[in-house]
């Protein structure tokens, strides 16, 4: 079903949407490594080996993430370093949106509980002792402040409080100085608890990022438009081309006139398409 899906997509949308047949292949291809994998380590694995999941991904056909310096527990690292070396992937990367679920153990009985990789990376230590200060969790993780600080709130200050402040502070701010503690008191009905993390706040600079790269890739939505429709039509006069055009491109975005004609004249210069010698309103394809 999702791959008739798909193929109503490009035909009805874009040819962009082809990148799912890629995705489904990746799930395919990881589900035959991770199979491969357990077979091989056998007897051998250890409990997060049986809980591990690599996915080997097309890297241009998914959704992107920043990249980062994030320090695994020595025994994750461990099991993905065998799974990487197992794998035909070149790498192993850690998405920090990646979900992950921890068992943690409470006075009122063991939790089931669903954090991001960086909550995880943070709670993790708190298997080594109570308490720690922002900025050793920092250098244990090798978080940056921004990503630090919202891990912190999101499991200190949010609404399921797994983390304490030890030092009695009521602000949302962290400070490097703050100490954390494990809430050994912390209850909740509920066996399986999920910690939502807290988006980090968009700058201005970084919407404006955005909608440049946005706006910059629309001149060549429209070149590529009108190309497809001047191979197939061959010979349109400039209303026609300019019509096709916004047609084409409706459900995308709404391309001005002058957008269109400024890209008619730069395929003229690059020899896609040509003016017609008597009649200037008429373009032909160059094949």
């Amino acid at each position: 079903m999702e791959k008739t899906l798909i193929v109503k997509l490009k035909s009805d949308y874009d040819p962009e949407f082809s990148a799912g047949d890629v995705m489904f292949r990746d799930l395919q291809q990881s589900a035959t490594e991770m199979e491969d994998y357990r077979r091989r380590i056998g007897k051998s694995a250890s409990d997060i080996d049986l809980c591990l999941n690599v996915m080997v991904l097309t890297h241009a056909k998914w959704p992107s993430f920043k990249e980062n310096n994030m320090l695994e527990s020595e025994e994750s690292a461990k099991s993905h370093g065998r799974a990487n070396k197992s794998s035909t992937a070149s790498h192993v990367d850690l998405p920090p949106h990646a979900r992950l679920s921890l068992t943690s153990r409470f006075p009122g009985g063991n939790k089931e509980i669903s954090v991001s990789m960086y909550q995880a990376l943070v709670l993790l230590l708190f298997n080594e002792q109570d308490q720690f200060s922002a900025a050793e969790i920092q250098s244990r993780t090798r978080l940056s402040q921004e990503d630090l600080t919202v891990t912190l709130q999101s499991l200190a200050l949010g609404k399921k409080h797994v983390l304490l402040r030890a030092d009695g502070k009521a602000t949302k701010d962290i400070a490097l100085e703050d100490q954390f503690k494990w809430n050994s008191e912390f209850t909740d009905p509920k066996r399986n608890i999920r910690i939502p993390s807290i988006q980090q706040q968009t700058t201005i600079e970084e919407t404006q990022d955005a909608q440049d790269d946005i706006l910059g890739g629309r001149p060549h939505a429209i070149d590529a438009a009108i190309v497809r429709i001047m191979k197939a039509k061959k010979t349109l006069t400039y209303e026609q081309i300019k019509t096709e055009t916004i047609i084409a491109l409706e459900k995308h975005f709404q391309p001005t006139v002058s957008d269109i004609k400024k890209r008619i004249d730069e395929l003229q210069e690059k020899d896609y398409i040509v003016r017609d010698r008597k009649e200037k309103n008429v373009f032909h394809y160059v094949a």
